[in-house]
C-alpha cells in the first residue's frame, strides 16, 4: 500500500511521503463547487469509517478505469496496464487463475455521495490462485479511505477466499521500508518469512515476504 497523503493550504504533504514541505504562495479561497465537493469526500470518507457500509465483491471490466485511476495515484502500488486487468476480471480469460476484489461503499447509504452513477470505490486487491497457495500482486486504497480498515478487510475476504478454495497459505511482499504497510500485515496475521535482495526497482530495494499458513 502506499504512504500518500492528502496535504492542507498551510503546508502540502508529497504524494510519495510522508515530508511536509511549504506551500510557495497564499491561499486561494476554495469556490462554491470545492467546498462542496470536499465537504462529499470528508463526509463520505468518514461514513466508511464504520466498516458496516462496505460491500466487498468481485471486480468486473466496468471497474478497470477506476482502478487505473488509484493505481496510478500510489507510488507503492504494481503498476499494470489496462489490457493486464481486463485479463484479470473477465472469467473467459481469467479462469478463476486470478482474483480482483473491490470494497465498494454502500450505494443505499452513501445515495448522496454517488460519482458517475455509482459509489465510491476505497480500493481493491488482486491476488493470484496456484496450486494449493494464493498470492497477493496488489493492494491499493485511495488515500482519503486510509487508515479506516479498508486494506484489512480486503484481506480478509481474500483469506476467506483461500479457505473455500482449501489452499494451505497467503503469501505476498513489500518494500523493507514500507513500515505501516508491514505493520499492517502483521496485525492482520501474516508473519515474516524471507527477504528477497534488490527485488524492487526505482528505487532498487528490498523486498520482504510475508505469509500466513490457512487453518
Amino acid at each position: 500500500m502506499g504512504l500518500e497523503r492528502l496535504g492542507s493550504c498551510r503546508g502540502r504533504l508529497h504524494p510519495s511521503s510522508e515530508i511536509e514541505f511549504a506551500a510557495r504562495q497564499p491561499c486561494k479561497p476554495l469556490s462554491v463547487s470545492q467546498r462542496s465537493g470536499e465537504k462529499k469526500m470528508a463526509v463520505s470518507s468518514k461514513l466508511i469509517k464504520s466498516g458496516d457500509l462496505l460491500n466487498i465483491r468481485q471486480a468486473t471490466s466496468i471497474d478497470i478505469p477506476r482502478l487505473l485511476q488509484m493505481e496510478r495515484g500510489s507510488a507503492t502500488a504494481a503498476h499494470w496496464s489496462e489490457a493486464q486487468y481486463r485479463r484479470a476480471v473477465e472469467p473467459l480469460n481469467n479462469s478463476s487463475e486470478r482474483i480482483v476484489l473491490v470494497v465498494e461503499a454502500d450505494a443505499g447509504t452513501l445515495r448522496s455521495f454517488i460519482e458517475n452513477g455509482r459509489p465510491p470505490l476505497p480500493g481493491f486487491l488482486v491476488a493470484r490462485h496456484e496450486a494449493s497457495e494464493w498470492e497477493v500482486e496488489n493492494i491499493v486504497v485511495s488515500p482519503q479511505y486510509r487508515r479506516r480498515s479498508v486494506a484489512t478487510r480486503l484481506l480478509t475476504a481474500l483469506l476467506e477466499r483461500a479457505r473455500e478454495t482449501k489452499s494451505h497459505a497467503v503469501f505476498l511482499e513489500v518494500r523493507a521500508s514500507n513500515l505501516p504497510a508491514r505493520k499492517l500485515y502483521q496485525k492482520a496475521g501474516f508473519r515474516e518469512t524471507g527477504r528477497r535482495k534488490l527485488y524492487y526497482s526505482d528505487p532498487l530495494e528490498d523486498a520482504i515476504v510475508y505469509s500466513q499458513d490457512i487453518a
